[in-house]
């Protein structure tokens, strides 16, 4: 898995209206449906390791199963298409090397 809950992540997808965006991470989908944190119904669809995503800066156009789309903060992603954003852990041990210069 690359995502864990409470991870900043960015869409790597198929998708270009999603590519790029930022999202938190949030929990697991409890099961095939269930309720979103913002109420809306949701299907987690696949084998796919997925995830309950918030879209961060903005909502997105969600299609829902009626064929139209409604601007939702709160999606399901594919762990395969969220790249985790973390510092690195080995950069808290680096040496800072600053140069001073005088004119």
């Amino acid at each position: 898995m690359n995502c864990k809950p409470g991870d900043l992540a960015i869409v790597v997808s198929d998708k270009p209206h999603y590519n790029g965006r930022i999202v938190e991470v949030m929990f697991a989908p409890p099961s095939k449906h269930f309720t979103l944190p913002d109420g809306y119904p949701a299907v987690h669809e696949g084998t796919d390791p997925c995830w309950v995503i918030k879209f961060i800066g903005g909502t997105v156009a969600a299609p829902l199963a009626t064929g139209v789309t409604r601007q939702a903060w709160y999606g399901v992603g594919a762990d395969s298409a969220l790249r985790p954003l973390r510092d690195d852990p080995d950069a808290a041990d680096q040496p800072v090397e600053d140069e001073l210069t005088i004119s």
